[in-house]
């Protein structure tokens, strides 16, 4: 079965990937309760395969087929405790079994290339310390037709966890008419919880802005909020922004005019904060671009390399400065 929108994945039944030494479960309709507090870490809880045999496995394919070579987003809906205590992994096989590469996903939402050369893959839940589960379900979906129709903002889910840090990292993606230039993980993997704004600079830009507001407010009541733009228009964005919420703002140079006298005036009413004086991380007018450190990763996303981790990765106010 080729996955066109959306393919849901459950977990209403044990099979021989179940772990069940001690564990208490409970299948509901929408939901499976997973309880087991003695369980170790890195321990598989369960296992979903595209390909099994029923006299070996005692269960049919619970994954759809793929197409070679697309990118699908792979969503995972669940609670558990501690935070942060499942992570997944999906391992991709040839024809003859061979293992092909594998994909840790430790977020709730991640991008997943199907290899071109891959016969099957499978799923595997995996315990950290997890001592109560509510899983939901898993869902696939083909990239492709999430861009096509998506139109509004969109916020992330939170990256890099640290549990320990009260702070949230939001990078403000800049804008691109190129669909090859979204924000990658590799950009921010030195950024811990960190949250992404996407497809925020649209038609519906003056709602998309109340929504993103509404968000940081919200957020701002515990947390120490950092923006970070990378950008021309990421950048104005985050200044403007900081006028709104109280919150530290990371940014290089780079400008965009017109965004910002937009943005002054679209603003102006609920700008009612002295923000913190930006902190430039990267001035292109005074410092070289290695360029070739990041070759791999387009647009301006290369300039968050600059940003120290120091800078974002503590809960330590920091002075800024131009």
């Amino acid at each position: 079965m080729k996955v066109n929108k959306q393919f849901t994945i459950r977990w209403n039944h044990t099979d021989k990937s179940t772990f069940l030494y001690g564990t208490k479960l409970n299948f509901k309709p929408t939901e499976t309760i997973f309880e087991n507090v003695l369980m170790p870490s890195g321990i598989i809880i369960q296992e979903w395969k595209m390909l099994s045999t029923y006299d070996i496995d005692k269960t049919t394919p619970q994954l759809p087929i793929l197409e070679k070579g697309q990118d699908y987003q792979f969503n995972f809906d669940y609670d558990v405790t501690p935070e942060a205590a499942i992570y997944f992994k999906i391992i991709f096989y040839r024809k003859n079994g061979a293992v092909i590469r594998h994909q840790i996903i430790k977020q709730k939402r991640e991008s997943v290339a199907y290899p071109k050369d891959a016969y099957a893959y499978k799923i595997q839940m995996i315990n950290a310390a997890a001592t109560h589960l509510k899983f939901k379900k898993i869902s696939i979906e083909d990239d492709q037709v999430l861009k096509a129709n998506h139109t509004g903002i969109e916020i992330s889910e939170l990256k890099n966890t640290n549990i320990l840090l009260n702070v949230l990292n939001l990078v403000i993606e800049e804008p691109s008419m190129d669909e090859v230039l979204p924000l990658s993980n590799q950009a921010i993997q030195h950024i811990q919880n960190v949250i992404v704004v996407r497809n925020w600079n649209t038609e519906s830009l003056h709602s998309n802005l109340q929504i993103l507001i509404d968000y940081l407010k919200k957020q701002s009541i515990n947390k120490q909020i950092r923006l970070i733009g990378y950008g021309p228009q990421s950048n104005e964005l985050a200044k403007a922004l900081n006028r709104i919420v109280q919150s530290e703002v990371y940014i290089t140079s780079h400008r965009d005019l017109q965004l910002a006298q937009y943005l002054k005036t679209e603003l102006n009413n609920l700008s009612n904060i002295n923000g913190h004086t930006p902190y430039i991380y990267f001035n292109h007018e005074t410092q070289s671009d290695e360029l070739n450190v990041f070759r791999n990763i387009l647009n301006h996303a290369r300039y968050l390399k600059y940003l120290e981790r120091s800078l974002i990765n503590s809960e330590v106010s920091h002075e800024t400065k131009n």
